[in-house]
C-alpha cells in the first residue's frame, strides 16, 4: 500500500513548530551584555567556571553606567532562565551548544 506524501503546508508547519521548540527565550539588552562578560571571562581566564565577583567586574565594564542593582537583576535573570549556573561564588555558561 502506497502512503501518500505530506503536503507542503503540512512539511511547513512542523518545521515551524520544531524550529520554535529549539529558539531560546528573548534576553534583554542588559542580560546580553552580562552573558557576553561572562564569555568573555571564561575565555579570557580559560577556566569553564569562574569567581562570580570577575563576573560582576567584567559586566561593570562592559556597563559603566548600569546601576548596580539593575546590573544584578540582570545577572540573577539569566541564572534564572537557565543559562548560567551558580554555585559557591563561582559561575559558569550552560548549554552554550544550543
Amino acid at each position: 500500500m502506497a502512503t501518500k506524501p505530506l503536503s507542503w503546508s503540512c512539511c511547513l508547519a512542523f518545521q515551524r513548530l520544531s524550529a520554535n521548540a529549539e529558539l531560546p527565550q528573548a534576553i534583554l539588552t542588559n542580560q546580553r551584555l552580562a552573558l557576553e562578560a561572562l564569555r568573555s571571562v571564561v575565555i579570557d581566564t580559560g577556566n569553564q567556571f569562574v569567581s562570580a565577583s570577575l563576573w560582576h567586574e567584567a559586566h561593570k565594564q562592559k556597563c559603566p553606567d548600569l546601576a548596580r542593582q539593575r546590573a544584578g537583576e540582570a545577572r540573577h535573570a539569566l541564572i534564572e532562565a537557565g543559562l548560567v549556573a551558580a554555585d559557591k561564588n563561582k559561575v559558569w555558561l550552560v548549554n552554550e551548544n544550543k
